[in-house]
């Protein structure tokens, strides 16, 4: 039937724009000169997200502004409208990646939606550029408990903002 048809392949268009979204979202969080610690402020040329991220990028971020995106007056440029990338649920913890100004990198299994954590180094409150949904995994395997680390509650926003560990079950460092 070609109602059918035709709402599969809405369907299907809808998930390969989404998927181009997320794709331009990273790129524009991945730029040497964006700031993880003032994630809005930076704008990226789109002709530069056209030619090295998605040749169909322009079409994408005007269906997502907004939303998504944030396009400059001049249509020039364009910035990310949230602090993560991550919109799901508040409840819903995820994987991220973080990249600090003084050159600091992590990744924690405890980040959330528009949560900062703060930088080792130089204490600077950082968002994720990066963030996946968590994988399920047997922790049984001598390899994997080994290379937990504590979550160190004290440079968590979610931890501070709860006023105990943001996450159960899980090992983790107190407030010191």
């Amino acid at each position: 039937d070609e109602a059918r048809r035709r709402e599969v392949e809405e369907s299907r268009q809808q998930r390969i724009t989404e998927e181009i979204a997320q794709k331009i979202d990273l790129f524009i969080r991945s730029r040497r000169r964006f700031n993880s610690s003032q994630p809005l402020e930076y704008a990226c040329d789109i002709v530069t997200i056209e030619r090295e991220c998605h040749p169909e990028a322009r079409a994408v971020i005007a269906v997502y502004d907004g939303t998504k995106f944030s396009v400059a007056s001049n249509c020039m440029a364009v910035r990310v409208q949230y602090l993560t990338p991550f919109q799901g649920e508040d409840t819903h913890r995820v994987f991220g990646y973080f990249r600090c100004g003084c050159n600091n990198r992590w990744h924690s299994a405890a980040t959330w939606k528009d949560k900062w954590q703060k930088c080792k180094k130089c204490e600077k409150e950082v968002y994720p550029y990066e963030q996946h949904t968590l994988e399920i995994r047997d922790a049984t395997c001598t390899d994997e408990t080994q290379n937990m680390k504590p979550h160190d509650m004290s440079r968590c926003q979610r931890c501070s903002e709860l006023g105990r560990l943001c996450m159960p079950h899980m090992y983790y460092a107190s407030h010191t």
